[in-house]
């Protein structure tokens, strides 16, 4: 004979775990709207500035120039970023900045200066970057034209591409600066003065105040 168990055996609880496939979904939603919305800015100038421009109407899309241009780029954070239209015009400006801050570049980075397709940092940094395999650049963290009374290089690739299209080109440039939608309208204005001070009274801006 088998003997009773000294005690009852209990009934086995079943532990249902909540679902958490809802949960899931949502926090997947909500980490890649903000993956979409973050501010994330790399140094890959292979690209162009990160620059999200409204929609022009028609009648402001005629009045900007197509050729012949300067054009500083403004993101949402207030970086600045410089650019030609004309290659030779970028990279004598660049060459002509680097040689006011006494930067001197080898013959390597000369050849990768030439297809930079803008300058978007101090010039003080960019022999270091030019330096890096092409695998490392995007690493490096965009800082943006230096734009402040010490050290205003923003206003000095303005006024040094403007003399370089002259002399090169014979021909004055236009000014176009590329502000993104969610720039501050007292940065733009600051930028617009900064012209103005130097008798730069043509130029064109893509921003907001112009759109749909």
């Amino acid at each position: 004979m088998i003997a009773a168990p000294l005690y009852p055996r209990r009934p086995r609880r079943t532990f249902c775990l909540p679902d958490r496939s809802a949960l899931a979904a949502t926090l997947l939603a909500i980490s890649t709207a903000w993956l979409a919305c973050a501010d994330i800015y790399y140094s890959d100038i292979s690209q162009p500035p990160h620059v999200h421009l409204p929609v022009l109407n028609s009648g402001v899309s005629r009045c900007m120039p197509d050729k012949g241009s300067i054009v500083i780029s403004m993101d949402a954070a207030g970086r600045s970023y410089f650019s030609a239209d004309s290659r030779s015009i970028q990279t004598a400006t660049i060459q002509q900045l680097a040689n006011r801050h006494n930067v001197h570049f080898s013959a390597a980075q000369q050849r990768e200066l030439a297809q930079l397709p803008y300058l978007g940092m101090d010039v003080r940094q960019l022999p270091a970057y030019l330096s890096l395999p092409s695998y490392a650049r995007p690493q490096q963290a965009l800082s943006g034209l230096p734009y402040n009374y010490s050290n205003d290089q923003l206003t000095a690739c303005v006024i040094t591409g403007r003399q370089s299209n002259i002399r090169l080109l014979n021909s004055a440039p236009y000014i176009v600066l590329n502000a993104d939608s969610r720039t501050q309208m007292a940065d733009i204005k600051r930028f617009m003065r900064t012209l103005q001070r130097q008798h730069l009274y043509r130029f064109y801006v893509r921003h907001l105040a112009f759109s749909r």
